[in-house]
């Protein structure tokens, strides 16, 4: 005697919903792990636009590379609370060679227009960020070359599925 089935039971049921489950919680970190990797790499994007930012500035003023003004330039020294503004509001004609790389570096650690309420700037954009100039001569001439450093926390996920802190930088080394 043939009996004919009608429907599914619960068996199957919840059979079919784990397999859908299993599928979402892929799909869930699948999408989780593609916003950290795009974070990761706005940060390092950001990171080569402010190392390229003050190579241009350092570009734009030799008397102070040959003045050393950027040599040894740490953003963590900077306090973005204070604001610098011998060159704001006036014209870079009237800032002496100095004041206007004090003026940049001020700029690319807390933000365009030098004010502390500035967004831009590698202390901003960057989780502890972090600017630092060196030049890589002994002896610092006009003709040496420089490190500008851009550094910057970064999650990244261990073997054992745990959460780890590394510091990450891009460098560049330019000849201004």
């Amino acid at each position: 005697m043939k009996t004919s089935q009608q429907g599914i039971t619960l068996l199957e049921s919840l059979v079919a919903l784990m397999v859908l489950s299993i599928g979402l919680l892929g799909t869930a970190h699948l999408m989780a792990t593609g916003i950290k990797q795009s974070n990761n790499s706005f940060a390092r994007t950001q990171a080569t636009y402010l190392a390229e930012n003050i190579a241009e500035r350092m570009r734009a003023n030799p008397e102070a590379i040959a003045n050393m003004n950027y040599d040894g330039f740490d953003s963590s020294n900077v306090d973005c609370a204070t604001t610098v503004t011998s060159c704001e509001g006036s014209s870079p004609a009237s800032c002496t060679f100095a004041q206007l790389a004090t003026f940049d570096t001020f700029q690319a650690s807390c933000g365009q227009g030098g004010s502390a309420m500035g967004s831009n700037g590698v202390k901003a954009l960057l989780t502890n960020g972090q600017l630092t100039i060196a030049c890589n001569d002994a002896v610092c001439t006009d003709r040496s070359t420089y490190t500008i450093q851009a550094s910057w926390s970064e999650t990244e996920l261990k073997s054992d599925n745990t959460d780890e802190t590394k510091v990450k930088s891009v460098q560049h080394v330019i000849l201004p």
